[in-house]
């Protein structure tokens, strides 16, 4: 655990921005604004280089809620009070998920979510 604490601290302090070889952290902390920005930066930029995918999942029984595609998505805001989007990466097959509430400042994750796109 104290190994990937170190790799996303890493990521924050250096702009974390993947090439199509690497990988998306598994687990991304985003605990201020500045943190918002870079993942939102850092996905779109993924999205762009093609390691990442906007996926149409959403988790079964929940009511589904709708935001703009996530390109069009300003980086630096203003954003809706509450995000959440799904992505796949087509070299693993992992899904992601990005949440954030934006409105009272209380977070979000990046995280690898149990969705298997088919």
């Amino acid at each position: 655990m104290e190994e990937i604490t170190q790799q996303l601290n890493a990521e924050r302090k250096h702009n974390f921005s993947p090439t199509k070889k690497q990988r998306m952290p598994l687990k991304y902390e985003i605990r201020s604004r500045r943190d918002l920005v870079q993942i939102i930066h850092c996905v779109k930029k993924c999205l762009e280089k093609g390691v990442l995918s906007e996926s149409s999942y959403w988790p079964e029984g929940r009511v589904r809620l709708h935001f703009p595609p996530f390109k069009d998505l300003p980086v630096n805001g203003p954003w809706p009070d509450y995000l959440e989007y799904y992505f796949e990466e087509p070299s693993t097959g992992r899904c992601f998920r990005l949440v954030c509430e934006t409105y009272h400042g209380y977070g979000g994750k990046w995280e690898v979510c149990d969705h298997k796109p088919e």
